[in-house]
């Protein structure tokens, strides 16, 4: 079946369709290696999260092993703590009481000493 031109058939509106034509198709190709890159960085992205789960699992039981040793220690820290109070108190108490009584014998000596 031959081609039949248009009778408005002109060469320069030709021209154009296949020069609209070649930059559509350059177009086309710029798309296709924007997907193609994006792809590639999904990839690259979700191989990259899956390598930090697989960190994220090793780890995991790490932490909880630190933190029950760290609470651990916390907690005895606190009893020392609690315990070191009462002692503190209690030789306060008695330096106190040791002061006064010190105090009371000089003030005898003194005493007895103008007498």
């Amino acid at each position: 079946m031959p081609i039949i031109p248009p009778k408005e058939y002109k060469e320069y509106e030709v021209a154009q369709q296949i020069e609209k034509l070649d930059e559509m198709q350059n177009s086309l190709e710029d798309l296709q290696n924007l997907i193609y890159t994006q792809k590639e960085k999904l990839i690259s992205t979700e191989k990259y999260i899956e390598l930090l789960k697989m960190e994220k699992q090793k780890l995991e039981p790490v932490v909880k092993a630190n933190r029950e040793l760290v609470e651990s220690i916390l907690k005895l820290q606190k009893e020392r703590t609690i315990a070191q109070i009462w002692k503190d108190r209690f030789i306060g108490f008695v330096i106190s009481l040791l002061a006064g009584l010190v105090i009371i014998i000089f003030r005898n000596i003194w005493k007895y000493k103008k007498s």
